[in-house]
């Protein structure tokens, strides 16, 4: 027969009492240089903060120091007609941002066109149809190389291709569309691939396994689950190219 010897508990309390604790702690002199070294620190963190507070201040100081006298209906509903130099227009009035706005819609508006069908539809072949093959591989490190453009090089590009097409000298708000719109396609495809990926595949299979067809299930079912994901990443691609 086996037997078990117990060995007798731990006391904690008196092991604690035997260590000699006071040789960890550091020495008055120690004490006291760590504390001015944390006022140090604290000192200068604070005063750094307050330098890079100072350039934003001063442009928010003169932004509404020379801009708040302006900031009425006119300036929202005129545009610049007839204004030279900072002078007047014949009837006293200084413009406004109204063509500014217009076209700010109107090429955002012609960029959402062309550039949420485009992502949306490469999620949908990059999640439904490639899943790993080469070409998907080769579509998603394009998406992430046009991620990284930058606005002025989308620009450029739109006006050459476009000086090229009609002849130099060519200006349109599409130009500035198309530009947009390569900005736009990588967030939104990325963004809808995203939510694609989240969609159960159980939904997938039932709507499969009661015969509904595969474009079907793919418009009616997961799309339609991923939607609020697709247009939040499609705002967060308007954001981006309005700004640009």
């Amino acid at each position: 027969m086996t037997t078990f010897e117990c060995n007798p508990p731990i006391d904690t309390q008196r092991m604690l009492a035997d260590l000699d604790l006071d040789r960890f702690r550091p020495s008055r002199s120690t004490a006291k240089a760590r504390r001015r070294k944390d006022r140090l620190m604290r000192v200068l963190f604070t005063a750094t903060f307050a330098v890079a507070l100072i350039p934003l201040a001063s442009l928010l100081w003169t932004t509404l120091a020379h801009g708040i006298g302006r900031l009425d209906l006119g300036f929202l509903t005129h545009n610049m007609t007839g204004v030279i130099g900072g002078n007047p227009t014949a009837a006293g009035g200084y413009g406004g941002i109204l063509h500014a706005i217009i076209g700010t819609l109107e090429i955002t508006l012609g960029a959402m066109v062309i550039s949420i069908p485009i992502g949306v539809m490469c999620a949908v072949y990059l999640i439904e149809y490639a899943r790993d093959n080469a070409l998907a591989k080769t579509i998603r490190l394009l998406v992430d190389v046009m991620s990284g453009i930058p606005s002025i090089v989308a620009g450029l590009f739109a006006l050459s291709l476009f000086s090229m097409i009609f002849g130099p000298g060519t200006f349109n708000g599409f130009e500035g569309s198309v530009a947009l719109a390569l900005l736009m396609i990588p967030t939104v495809c990325k963004s809808s691939e995203e939510m694609l990926k989240v969609v159960p595949d159980a939904l997938r299979e039932a709507s499969l396994a009661l015969g509904v067809t595969k474009q079907r299930t793919i418009t009616k079912v997961v799309l339609r689950t991923a939607l609020p994901g697709i247009v939040s990443g499609s705002i967060l691609a308007i954001a981006r190219v309005i700004g640009e």
